[in-house]
């Protein structure tokens, strides 16, 4: 999976049509990820929410929470 950066140079990611960015610091203070799905065009995003992630540990505890959620729904 490649990166981009965005107009403000922040790294991200798209997957289909949802952007995962990477961000140094969320509302929070703490490093994290703005998830955002794009609108009908492509081109523009939804806001978004930002995730804030201070250590691996809630990182992983997040990777399987997600997981849990899609063998619910995939």
């Amino acid at each position: 999976m490649k990166s981009n950066k965005d107009g403000t140079g922040k790294e991200y990611y798209d997957v289909e049509n949802i952007r995962v960015t990477v961000l140094d610091e969320t509302w929070s203070g703490s490093p994290g990820l703005r998830i955002q799905a794009y609108k009908g065009d492509g081109k523009k995003l939804f806001q978004g929410a930002e995730l804030p992630i201070p250590n691996k540990e809630i990182a992983f505890d997040l990777l399987t929470a997600i997981h849990n959620a899609l063998e619910h729904i995939v």
